[in-house]
């Protein structure tokens, strides 16, 4: 996981950025905290917004109205 958040993130705190993953309940780990587990559930409505801006972004289309 830290190898993949360092390649996401610009500040260099991967750890603060499991904590945050944990404590929002997005991921889970084991009790040592050697390994973590996705938790899957569905996006709130706001973040599912902006993740349809986001795609949209990045793929250089204009978002569709909503």
């Amino acid at each position: 996981m830290k190898t993949l958040l360092s390649r996401q993130h610009a500040f260099a705190d991967d750890a603060l950025l499991r904590r945050a993953l944990c404590d929002h309940g997005l991921v889970s780990r084991t009790a040592d905290g050697r390994a973590y587990r996705r938790i899957e559930r569905r996006p709130p409505t706001e973040a599912a917004a902006l993740l349809r801006h986001l795609k949209a972004s990045a793929s250089g289309r204009p978002e569709a109205a909503t």
